[in-house]
């Protein structure tokens, strides 16, 4: 039984569908484009990763103001959440993933929603099926904020929820966020038929897909009642 339970968005409630490869290949281009070496960048790294070296270069570029960075920064964010919009617009919310939600919550569990995508994409998903309600945390990227992995930002979450770490759970289909919350404490459940990513995360329980998880959560507290 679990007092609190954190939900990613992407790959969990939600099949959400980026071309990765396209948009780190058009950050690459536009952090070349503004001095930064080809060589210090690779396609292989996760978008917010190139980012990340790429403004690591900038700020040891003297003549590169605080005011230039926070441009850079800017349009970096403008082109990823172009990506993440237009995914969002041919999307929704999973059925089976409202009826967990409101099963979870009628049984007094806390819920959290954690995404590496803005707010605005998480209105655009809410204006299709309002689901946001559910949760009693929701925690999305602003700008180029580095959430994911971050596990300061998950002992937030789970502060902010009053819930004990070792009452609380996270489902994701990632490593980046079961790795830092196993670190953490927390009881990491994972959805996933990917060999390697399994073996990345080597999370405490793991589900094929979200039916069996749903499976397990009402076997769970149905049999509480």
């Amino acid at each position: 039984m679990f007092f609190a339970i954190i939900f990613d968005m992407d790959g969990v409630l939600v099949e959400f569908r980026i071309d990765y490869m396209r948009l780190r290949r058009d950050i690459i281009d536009y952090l070349v484009s503004v001095g930064v070496p080809r060589s210090l960048l690779s396609i292989e790294d996760l978008v917010f990763t190139t980012i990340i070296k790429g403004i690591s270069f900038l700020r040891r570029k003297r003549h590169f103001s605080k005011e230039d960075i926070l441009r850079v920064l800017k349009k970096c964010n403008c082109i990823v959440e172009s990506y993440e919009v237009k995914a969002a617009m041919e999307l929704s919310v999973r059925d089976d993933a409202i009826e967990t939600l409101s099963f979870l919550r009628s049984k007094g569990v806390k819920l959290a929603l954690f995404t590496m995508n803005t707010i605005k994409v998480v209105e655009i998903f809410d204006a299709k099926k309002r689901f946001t309600h559910l949760f009693n945390v929701v925690v999305a990227r602003k700008g180029t904020q580095i959430l994911k992995p971050n596990r300061t930002f998950l002992a937030s979450i789970v502060r902010e929820l009053g819930a004990p770490v070792s009452k609380t759970a996270i489902v994701s289909d990632s490593p980046i966020d079961i790795v830092p919350a196993r670190e953490l404490g927390l009881t990491t459940i994972m959805i996933s038929r990917d060999p390697e990513r399994i073996r990345k995360a080597r999370p405490h329980m793991l589900f094929p897909d979200f039916e069996s998880f749903k499976e397990y959560i009402f076997s769970l507290y149905s049999e509480s009642a």
